[in-house]
């Protein structure tokens, strides 16, 4: 598992190392009762809250050893941290634990090391929003930026993951971790869609991105957005290409319980005029073959491959002469 350190300073400011320092450490240290987990963060203040010690968790239950400084006695008028026979406050991700012994928090003498286990109880918590739904050509690629917002008590760290609902590829732009989020705050993951380059105009695909806490796997929030294949090249409703075919616009639309698909062949090509619902899966071949020049129309009855009469809603039918294709919309009423 890839592991961060945290580069945001706390209210009281970063460890600052002296020469003397009490090692403490863990064999038994557990969070909401569970071993805790790695990537976990120790921090450790003297009475005044003093920043003196940090750590982060690298063996699942385990913690240390980690040096808690001494205040300089050389330095003047600057306290780096504690003084002998200070009790330490020990806080796992910015909640403060319990001690469960064998050894008391204390910071006793020089160089000593101290077994100190911890235990914790955290309310983590995540939401990822939905972002704003958006468009691209075929072959194209459309990018969109989530957040992830830490609604917990506690520091936490989020592993992510993308996928599309209809196996489009798709990309995090970045680590497929986050770095630590403090409670009340987020952080921005760029997400890349590549649109295939036969997508049917109109088709829209679902891409989800889940983020899980990194110390609680139950704990996880997934948000969605919308891609539709569209074209700045031609309207929906004049699929002309010059010289090819021209597609026309169903009629009636919309139907019930059969509609009509006329296209007109400007040169002899290989045709194929197929049916998509809206996930684009194919349901219906309408025609297949070599067509010479002319106008042709076909009749769809609102069923599948198999004959079954599909579900009132929206679908696309697109028709393909050699390697020009076009793609219109149309709707079924019940």
């Amino acid at each position: 598992m890839l592991l961060f350190v945290l580069h945001v300073a706390s209210a009281s400011g970063q460890v600052t190392p002296t020469n003397e320092w009490v090692s403490f450490f863990s064999e038994n240290t557990t969070l909401n009762g569970n071993p805790i987990p790695v990537g976990a963060l120790i921090d450790a203040y003297d009475p005044d809250g003093i920043h003196c010690g940090r750590d982060t968790v690298h063996t699942v239950g385990h913690y240390g050893f980690f040096p808690v400084y001494r205040d300089d006695i050389y330095t003047s008028g600057i306290d780096e941290g504690a003084a002998p026979d200070d009790t330490i406050t020990i806080y796992i991700n910015g909640v403060e634990a319990t001690t469960t012994g064998p050894a008391d928090p204390v910071w006793t003498s020089a160089f000593a090391m101290l077994r100190v286990d911890l235990t914790v109880d955290i309310d983590f918590d995540v939401n990822v929003p939905d972002p704003l739904d958006g468009s691209g050509e075929p072959g194209q690629s459309v990018d969109y930026v989530f957040t992830v917002q830490n609604t917990g008590e506690g520091i936490d760290f989020y592993e992510l993951d993308v996928i599309s609902a209809t196996g489009w590829a798709v990309e995090i732009l970045g680590s497929s971790t986050t770095d630590y989020v403090y409670p009340a705050s987020s952080t921005t993951v760029s997400v890349r869609v590549h649109i295939p380059a036969d997508a049917p105009m109109h088709y829209i695909d679902d891409v989800t991105l889940t983020a899980t806490s990194a110390m609680d796997s139950g704990v996880f929030s997934s948000g969605v957005v919308s891609t539709e294949v569209v074209t700045t090249s031609a309207s929906d409703f004049d699929p002309f290409i010059p010289g090819i075919f021209k597609l026309s616009q169903n009629y009636p639309n919309p139907f019930n319980p059969s509609t009509t698909i006329q296209y007109t062949l400007e040169r002899s090509a290989n045709v194929e005029l197929c049916v998509y619902n809206v996930i684009g899966q194919k349901i219906r071949t309408l025609t297949q073959g070599s067509y010479p020049v002319g106008t042709y129309e076909v009749e769809w009855d609102g069923t599948d491959e198999s004959g079954s009469r599909v579900a009132s809603g929206i679908y696309f039918y697109r028709l393909t002469a050699g390697d020009h294709s076009r793609t219109c919309k149309m709707m079924l009423m019940k």
